[in-house]
């Protein structure tokens, strides 16, 4: 009875050290194959995100060889690994485009770069607002979707833009978009009225609002025009989601048109004409408007105006926010 209690409790202390060392590889085996599929992950970020970083490179380099006006459009993926974003980054007076991203492994910051043709970069795509926890030396674009984006030569610089210079509807569903086209002249002033004025055709006109960009050709000033003509009622407009610095030039009285922290326009229009001019003091410029109080009567017909007199019927209903982006 002894001898045959000793064989079976050896041969269960042989089971448990086998069964030992078979987890002991298996762990090994894994581990293994887990290091393996982390370098290979991590080397599929270290590929993506220099992939990333020559293709914004190239789309710059081959607008800015082309020149003025030029455009190029791309698509920014929106991640490099699983949920995981980025940024890009441009640094003052540096030639080079920079994408920073998480390392899968390590959860270290990794750096990736390219040179590119000019180190004058602008953007005034929305998520360019986020400085990234970075200086206010630099332009930051923090990437956590998909983005369809410009890249377009203007001036003496390469400027990263949305898709369309016009967007409107409400924020997260599908909106009308569309491209502007800025007047151009010497003298913004004087022509306020006659470019309202050569806004006609139709009975309509005679009681509407119009917007419209104006590049001064003389001096490259860039102003955004608001022309409010031959109505009754109120028309205000509250600004935000601003980039590029702004400055009041016109307003047809004081504070009308307020710039401080919650800007705004406000017209008590009661017959004629009424408006004002911002100032862009930049080479580029977003704005966002919402229609807070447009009486049915002072904006029956509101209109974002082209050079060439082309009409975009805008949106008054509550809720609905027109942004614009230039170039």
């Amino acid at each position: 009875m002894d001898a045959s209690r000793r064989v079976r409790g050896q041969a269960s202390a042989e089971m448990i050290v086998t069964l030992g060392i078979i987890l002991m590889v298996l762990m090994l085996i894994g581990y293994v194959i887990f290091q393996r599929w982390v370098r290979t992950t991590d080397l599929k970020i270290y590929i993506t995100g220099q992939r990333i970083a020559n293709s914004i490179a190239d789309n710059v380099n081959t607008v800015r060889s082309i020149g003025d006006g030029f455009s190029m459009e791309t698509t920014l993926p929106f991640r490099m690994y699983s949920t995981q974003g980025y940024e890009v980054v441009f640094y003052n007076e540096e030639p080079t485009v920079f994408v920073h991203g998480g390392s899968f492994a390590r959860s270290r910051t990794l750096y990736f770069s390219a040179p590119i043709s000019t180190s004058v970069v602008g953007c005034n795509l929305h998520e360019c607002n986020n400085l990234c926890n970075t200086t206010e030396t630099s332009i930051c674009l923090q990437v956590n979707r998909s983005l369809d984006i410009k890249v377009k030569s203007h001036m003496d610089g390469v400027y990263l833009t949305p898709e369309y210079n016009l967007v409107q509807g409400i924020l997260g569903q599908q909106a009308i978009v569309s491209e502007i086209r800025p007047f151009s002249g010497s003298n913004v002033s004087a022509d306020y009225v006659k470019i309202a004025a050569n806004v006609s055709g139709t009975p309509e006109t005679n009681r509407r609002s119009i917007a419209y960009l104006y590049r001064d050709e003389t001096d490259k000033s860039l102003y955004l025009v608001f022309h409010h003509r031959d109505m009754q009622g109120m028309v205000q407009l509250n600004f935000s989601d601003m980039m590029g610095n702004m400055t009041v030039f016109f307003s047809d009285a004081d504070g009308e048109l307020n710039m401080s922290a919650s800007p705004q326009g406000d017209w008590q229009v009661v017959g004629g004409e009424r408006g004002g001019i911002l100032k862009i003091n930049t080479d580029y410029m977003r704005i966002c408007i919402n229609p807070e109080q447009m009486s049915p009567s002072a904006t029956r017909y509101w209109y974002w105006v082209n050079r060439d007199y082309t009409r975009i019927t805008l949106d008054k209903q509550d809720g609905r926010i027109l942004c614009l982006t230039y170039p």
